[in-house]
């Protein structure tokens, strides 16, 4: 069996605080809040809860991230 590792991506990703609508509707590009936060995605709508990140992939495609996993995985890149 062959090993793989991920390839350095650089993705766009804000955290949900609620307090930050503005921001993470954009991300999402026009999705409407209602206050709660859903995301469709390949698999179905996903719940977005309080302190999660959301992500936008390498398609334009956004998904909720738990802050634990996205901690583990994700750095801040530079600028």
């Amino acid at each position: 069996m062959a090993k793989f590792k991920n390839k350095p991506v650089i993705i766009d990703a804000v955290q949900w605080t609620r307090e930050n609508e503005k921001e993470a509707l954009n991300l999402l590009g026009g999705t409407k809040y209602y206050g709660c936060l859903y995301i469709e995605t390949l698999e179905g709508a996903m719940f977005v809860s309080e302190n999660d990140y959301i992500i936008r992939g390498v398609n334009g495609d956004c998904y909720p991230c738990k802050p634990d996993i996205f901690k583990q995985t994700y750095e801040l890149a530079e600028n």
